[in-house]
């Protein structure tokens, strides 16, 4: 296991939310998160697992980055480390989100315009509904609530790994496919939805999507490491997949290795923890318009947009978490653009500090048969938590593990005052 611990700047408090004067960063709670995923680790049988956070802003932050683990390639004996790189599926969507969003502030998209404006019909034909025309939008895409259905392992079984080089190519898998509801009028998680988004930044830019987002989070955002799998180009420091099968680690399923190909728009960059912390922060200076005389990568006001739920049609889901062995029930989850929005109640706990009590915060969760990956945003706190693995099968613990760390690291004052 390697513990890194970074101090970037010095600052005078790390709580930005309502209840700042009750709850601030504790440094000293670190060796607690640390026994917790090192827990989580060993119990689950993780190879490799490295998590971080950042704390703060662009004008000063902490930084803490942990690794635990046998192994990130235990074939070749190399260690599990805060450099490894690994896939972080559809944490993708979270990042081509500012992407498009991007798109949308210079002028080159619309959230709300018909995508024929983008995609020929000989590419993806207008679509019906009940025998009559409907219009996507690239809201509803990014929302997962244009009804298009979501990607099959079927897809995966075409030759296609040495034919595919853009999202464009994809669109003949499913175009022809019927709705499975009005757009605007339903909820349905769709890997195909953000191939056709990758398939309109490509009409757009000219360029194959894996390509511009590379160049985005590289020269926009700033993620030194972050890259798009490709055939074409080596990756350094780059963990290998793994998968459980009757508590043993064995190598992952050959559809595994294959995958992102071509799917880069719904899950096919691979980045090192420190790559989503970074990513994780600038989402945050953007919402706070904190530049330290930089520009940001967005504007208040998209992020503002990107992160508020907005159609009424779609109802609010609820769904219950485990935090420290108790479930907290009635959490609202809204798919907002590009990212998963979570409401705590009012009175979450009789058991936990009143810092969950209408918790807010916005994450992605990304998971294939061997490799997960969470990035996770508290707003109010200005709190970023970030964690891949090289084992899949962990999505229903991932926002567990970063509720829990962000619960340890911020709640000792109000319990030391109660």
């Amino acid at each position: 296991m390697l513990l890194l611990i970074l101090i970037l700047f010095s600052t005078s408090g790390y709580g930005y939310g309502h209840d700042h004067d009750r709850y601030s960063f504790d440094w000293n709670a670190l060796p607690k998160v640390n026994d917790l995923l090192e827990k989580f680790t060993n119990e689950t049988n993780t190879p490799c697992l490295i998590a971080g956070i950042r704390v703060g802003h662009l004008n000063g932050w902490v930084e803490w980055t942990g690794s635990y683990g046998i192994g990130a390639d235990i074939e070749n004996n190399v260690q599990c480390s805060s450099q490894t790189m690994l896939k972080v599926a559809s944490v993708s969507k979270a990042i081509g989100s500012a992407l498009i969003a991007r798109m949308v502030e210079q002028g080159k998209l619309s959230w709300d315009s018909n995508i024929d404006h983008y995609i020929a019909e000989s590419l993806f034909p207008a679509k019906k509904y009940s025998n009559k025309f409907v219009n996507i939008t690239l809201r509803q895409l990014i929302s997962h609530q244009a009804g298009i259905r979501n990607s099959k392992e079927q897809d995966f079984m075409h030759n296609w790994e040495f034919r595919m080089h853009n999202s464009t190519q994809l669109l003949n898998w499913f175009a022809n496919d019927k709705l499975l509801f009005e757009p605007g009028h339903g909820y349905h998680y769709s890997n195909n939805g953000w191939s056709l988004i990758g398939a309109i930044v490509e009409s757009v830019e000219n360029r194959a999507y894996h390509l511009v987002l590379e160049d985005f989070m590289r020269q926009t955002i700033g993620m030194p490491t972050a890259t798009c799998e490709s055939r074409e180009h080596l990756i350094m420091n780059h963990g290998q997949q793994y998968r459980i099968v009757n508590g043993k680690i064995v190598p992952p399923e050959i559809v595994d290795i294959l995958r992102p190909y071509p799917y880069w728009p719904a899950g096919g960059v691979v980045a090192r923890v420190e790559d989503l912390l970074i990513y994780g922060q600038q989402m945050l200076a953007s919402y706070y318009h904190q530049s330290n005389g930089r520009a940001t990568i967005l504007k208040k006001s998209t992020v503002e947009e990107m992160w508020t739920y907005h159609n009424p049609n779609v109802p609010i889901m609820e769904e219950s978490i485990k935090i420290f062995n108790e479930t907290i029930d009635n959490v609202k989850f809204r798919y907002v653009m590009g990212w998963e929005r979570r409401e705590f109640p009012d009175k979450t706990s009789k058991h936990h500090s009143s810092l969950l009590d209408k918790l807010i915060y916005l994450s992605h969760t990304g998971g294939i048969g061997s490799a997960n990956a969470k990035l996770a945003i508290f707003p109010s706190y200005n709190f970023t938590f970030a964690l891949i693995t090289n084992r899949g099968s962990l999505n229903k613990q991932m926002d567990q593990l970063a509720v829990e760390t962000f619960d340890l690291l911020f709640s000792h004052h109000n319990k030391q005052t109660e």
